[in-house]
């Protein structure tokens, strides 16, 4: 798996920079969230969209056992002051902590783990950072518990 990890380094970074150039703030990740759905479901995933509000389950296989990760999607207020073709064409609006890298991450694995032989269950999350606050108090985890309707396992 190592080896074909590096054969998709280059996609990675593409993606990564994908995501920086166009990054949305906690629940209006809807562009970042279409794209995701659109890449999984290229890759043999059941998606699901709308996941608390603007998140993206996308499930293989049957478990359990499962394997689950998760990435954050959603970006920050920042002014982006680099000069690279790749930074955020969205004003006051980047990728400052490394979510676009989570996401990209998140996604080789997908890809990775549909090109396994064992097809293993798993089970790819998308979402907002679940401990960010907004004006009515924590949100992401709760949103997202009620919406996700899980089929393979129960996180909350």
């Amino acid at each position: 798996m190592l080896e074909r990890a590096y054969e998709i380094q280059q996609q990675l970074t593409d993606w990564r920079r994908e995501f920086h150039m166009q990054p949305e703030l906690g629940f209006h990740e809807t562009s970042t969230a279409a794209r995701v759905a659109e890449i999984t479901a290229g890759l043999g995933y059941r998606v699901r969209t709308g996941v608390g509000r603007t998140g993206v389950v996308a499930e293989r296989g049957e478990g359990p056992p499962v394997v689950a990760i998760r990435a954050d999607m959603d970006a920050l207020p920042i002014q982006d002051a680099k000069d690279v073709p790749y930074a955020s064409k969205i004003p006051n609006v980047m990728h400052a902590c490394g979510h676009d890298a989570h996401t990209a991450i998140l996604l080789g694995v997908a890809r990775l783990l549909a090109q396994e032989v064992s097809r293993a269950p798993c089970a790819c999350f998308f979402n907002r950072q679940k401990r960010c606050r907004t004006t009515k108090g924590s949100a992401g985890r709760r949103a997202w518990c009620r919406t996700a309707r899980w089929t393979m396992w129960r996180p909350c």
